[in-house]
């Protein structure tokens, strides 16, 4: 187990294994990881050398002609996997059914096609679209492509306005190149004697807005995701509070889900289940989520004082105590704790209160052995041959007169 899941495969640690197989998830709402496992040795966990995240844009998915409703197993349904060439659709390496674990988002317009599948991404689709074009605009700003605008003569005659000349365009032009700027200590103040205007054509990044059109998007696509309003990245971020609820909720509703859904398929396809045993996400190393803990371990606290405090005073059996705590319900546990024959001691019967009370009774030197001993019988339900036990006087030790009594 330690080898499959620190290094899966000679090209990826479990951290990039994992990420791969979660882009490939979203992006295409189906995930297929391969086992090297020779065919010559048992399907045991133990005998998988390796294990790979497929190209799951590129798996195709041979599919029989059967009835689906009649199938038991995945192998009634799929007959193999292959990978194939997107731009040529040739097909190159092929899978059998038992070699590949499939983790596909079923289509429910094209239900048990493994093969048509949807992009949980795909809701935000037009603000993915509308980002492209966005890019573009502020590329093309600011590595000035094109024209900004142009300068326009304003020298007059009799006639009206006056073109410049050639060789006055050409100057102008030179003296903007090389005299002004904001590098190469260039003057950033242009200066000239020709009577000219500036007409704009080109607009700024500041008239695009392009920075909001980019926010709104990505808050598309994080809601797509799932991911919660304050931890979408903005100008105004959210207060420390917000942002540590909003990431709890974050792993509560997505993330803790996604792997749990991963590890449920791994157990199953990788054989630990025949084994009985499971693979599971760890959390331990979130601080963020240790808080859940502490606040689930003081439920279960309450939880079990509650039904030891309702079982020792006969409110419920012990197989409802032992149900409420999540602990093993017995074959013979249908009994109440003043029941002799339920099997429990006498200290479990009484509890704490009780024993302490019987422990007042015993120590109590007013009270006769005899009346002790009714006590025990009528108030905590003993035998009369226990409780006679229990208050019989001890003999005192009998001194020897020949010891010495500093040894004693």
């Amino acid at each position: 187990f330690n080898r499959l899941f620190s290094a899966p495969n000679p090209f990826m640690n479990i951290q990039q294994h994992v990420y791969a197989s979660v882009c490939y998830y979203l992006l295409t709402g189906r995930l297929f990881w391969s086992k090297n496992l020779p065919s010559t040795l048992d399907k045991n966990y133990k005998n998988i050398l390796s294990w790979f995240t497929l190209p799951s844009h590129n798996v195709y998915v041979r599919q029989k002609q059967v009835d689906i409703y009649t199938c038991t197993v995945i192998d009634d349904y799929i007959s193999g996997y292959d990978i194939r060439d997107a731009a040529t659709g040739r097909t190159g390496r092929q899978f059998e059914p038992d070699q590949v674990m499939p983790l596909v988002n079923l289509s429910l317009k094209q239900a048990y096609d493994f093969n048509k599948n949807n992009s949980p991404l795909l809701g935000a689709d037009k603000a993915i679209k509308n980002l492209i074009p966005v890019y573009e605009a502020r590329g093309t700003i600011y590595i000035k492509r094109g024209a900004m605008g142009f300068i326009v003569s304003r020298k007059q005659d009799d006639s009206g306005t006056v073109a410049l000349s050639r060789e006055e365009t050409k100057q102008l032009h030179n003296d903007y190149q090389e005299t002004y700027g904001v590098t190469s200590n260039k003057s950033n103040i242009g200066i000239t004697g020709q009577p000219i205007d500036f007409v704009q054509i080109g607009m700024s990044i500041k008239d695009l807005m392009p920075f909001e059109e980019t926010l709104s998007d990505a808050v598309a696509i994080y809601s797509t995701l799932r991911v919660p309003r304050h931890l979408v990245p903005a100008k105004d971020q959210g207060t420390f509070s917000n942002v540590d609820a909003s990431m709890k909720a974050f792993y509560d509703d997505v993330i803790i889900p996604l792997a749990t859904m991963f590890a449920e398929t791994w157990t199953v396809s990788m054989g630990f289940a025949e084994q009985r045993k499971y693979v599971a996400p760890s959390y331990d190393h979130i601080d963020l989520l240790q808080e859940n803990k502490k606040l689930k371990a003081e439920v279960d606290k309450i939880t079990t004082e509650t039904a030891s405090i309702q079982y020792e005073k006969g409110m419920i059996t012990k197989n409802q105590r032992n149900s409420m705590v999540g602990a093993q319900v017995l074959p013979d546990g249908d009994k109440y704790a003043n029941d002799p024959e339920n099997g429990d001691t006498l200290i479990e019967r009484l509890g704490t209160g009780g024993t302490q009370a019987l422990q007042s009774v015993l120590s109590n030197s007013a009270m006769s052995e005899e009346a002790k001993a009714q006590a025990l019988v009528v108030i905590f339900g003993i035998k009369t041959s226990d409780a006679k036990k229990l208050v019989k006087a001890k003999e005192e030790p009998k001194v020897d007169a020949t010891i010495n009594p500093k040894i004693l």
